[in-house]
């Protein structure tokens, strides 16, 4: 349930701040790998030797490595989401122009929203997401170790994301590419269109 309020709060910034939301996904898959190379790397030591004092120091000095690991692990992962996000955006964005007519308009809410939401489901479920699943589950249990923790943390990321979608619904599904200029995307979307 945490998992699907993170979802939640992540299409929620996507709908109003889509290269905020790539960012911070990013951001968590990066920690969320961290922390399973790390914690796996510590419980494979412990069972080849058995439990020893010395553990935890070697695993903060392999951290550097670790986190260098996943950083790369994280950007080979996310080659496939990334281009199904894409094609789905698009795909979503042509479906929609063609219901209504028009021009079809990938920079828009919706798309963005349908597309971030394939491409998520992409991660965790396609190539490497096993990584991102035990990564994940190990950084919840630590952010919110409680039943209480939990159901706080879920209500308001609900909310939050919730919150967001009607803010983007209001704005006519007008997102805001900060830190890009719309130029950049008008560029982009004009060599396609």
């Amino acid at each position: 349930m945490t998992m699907l309020a993170l979802v939640v709060v992540l299409l929620g910034v996507a709908a109003i701040w889509p290269v905020v939301a790539i960012g911070l996904f990013a951001l968590w898959s990066v920690l969320a790998r961290f922390a399973d190379r790390s914690i796996t790397s510590l419980v494979m030591r412990r069972h080849d030797r058995g439990l020893r004092r010395s553990d935890i120091p070697v695993t903060i000095v392999a951290s550097p490595w670790h986190a260098v690991l996943a950083a790369l692990s994280m950007l080979v992962a996310l080659v496939i989401p990334a281009i199904v996000a894409v094609g789905s955006t698009f795909s979503v964005a042509l479906g929609s122009a063609a219901i209504t007519g028009g021009n079809p308009a990938p920079g828009r809410s919706m798309p963005l929203v349908a597309g971030g939401l394939l491409g998520l489901v992409m991660c965790w479920w396609g190539p490497g997401g096993a990584t991102l699943q035990r990564g994940s589950r190990r950084l919840l249990r630590v952010l919110a170790p409680g039943n209480g923790v939990t159901d706080f943390v879920v209500a308001t990321f609900v909310l939050l994301g919730a919150g967001l979608g009607a803010w983007a619904w209001v704005r006519n599904g007008q997102p805001v590419w900060w830190p890009w200029s719309p130029d950049h995307f008008q560029a982009i979307s004009s060599t396609f269109w």
